[in-house]
């Protein structure tokens, strides 16, 4: 329950907005109680898919990188076996 602030005589307690609820039904409150619900889950969900495309986008960089690196390896290595294979 908000508590009156003693300096400005107005409750203290979450920020409405300019929107006034005092005048609502229970079952208007419960409703809209539901569709910010029903918002939040749904903006929760969009982070989440966000967060996880950045990850796997974060992986496929981390794939091709591997993938040059192996190459790189491998080309070393043939130049090596090159090397010692014209001393012999």
């Amino acid at each position: 329950m908000p508590e009156t602030i003693p300096e400005t005589g107005t409750k203290s307690g979450p920020k409405s907005g300019p929107e006034d609820f005092s005048e609502l039904s229970k079952k208007k409150l419960m409703k809209r109680i539901a569709r910010a619900r029903d918002l939040l889950t749904a903006l929760e969900y969009e982070l989440e898919r966000r967060t996880l495309d950045k990850q796997r986008k974060s992986v496929d960089k981390m794939d091709e990188y591997f993938d040059k690196t192996d190459a790189s390896i491998l080309n070393l290595t043939n130049v090596i076996r090159s090397f010692f294979q014209d001393k012999s």
